[in-house]
């Protein structure tokens, strides 16, 4: 992700007005010894949380990852949908995530942002995935875009991915209402 520019854009987002918020990048080497959705859940969330005294509500906070972090993303924020308003997967590895979002509960509420590069071999288990969500009633963004699966096409998309995660944990503009003006 650092490569990919994303203080960048998030920096760029703010100044255009965008409320400031939090990206977190984890890195470094898992192991099959260490679950790492129970790393994000019990450890990370929580440490993000403490230190940065970041609220922990569902309306504000989103998940996403990059290949393989979009899997694990998609697999927490399954697992996990009343913590997240928002999910992103960009060019996710699927793996068992189509037989998942057949029967995770709770997803339906939570929008789902999905892109893939046209000469990405994962093109069509992410379109898959999809449409699986679709059926099930999940707002999903479907995108496929110029590219493969590599930093170029991933850096190429990046402040399209923060402006969509914004965008969702947004509140809800308020109307504006005049004195003469009834509900």
């Amino acid at each position: 992700w650092p490569d990919l520019r994303v203080q960048a854009a998030a920096d760029a987002l703010i100044a255009q007005g965008t409320a400031p918020f939090i990206v977190v990048m984890p890195g470094g080497a898992y192991t099959p010894e260490r679950s790492y959705p129970a790393f994000v859940i019990t450890d990370l969330l929580p440490a993000i949380a403490h230190q940065f005294r970041a609220s922990t509500v569902q309306s504000s906070q989103a998940i996403g990852g990059i290949s393989r972090g979009g899997d694990y993303a998609l697999q927490i924020a399954f697992a996990h949908p009343n913590l997240f308003a928002a999910i992103g997967g960009h060019s996710p590895a699927v793996g068992d995530l189509i037989t998942l979002a057949k029967i995770a509960p709770g997803i339906a509420h939570v929008p789902v942002f999905l892109d893939v590069g046209a000469s990405d071999s994962l093109q069509t288990d992410t379109a898959t995935l999809a449409h699986a969500l679709y059926d099930r009633g999940v707002a999903v963004t479907f995108r496929v875009g110029l590219g493969g699966h590599n930093r170029a096409y991933w850096r190429a998309n990046t402040a399209d991915y923060l402006r969509w995660y914004t965008t969702a944990l947004a509140p809800p503009a308020m109307p504006v209402m005049y004195p003469d003006q009834r509900c």
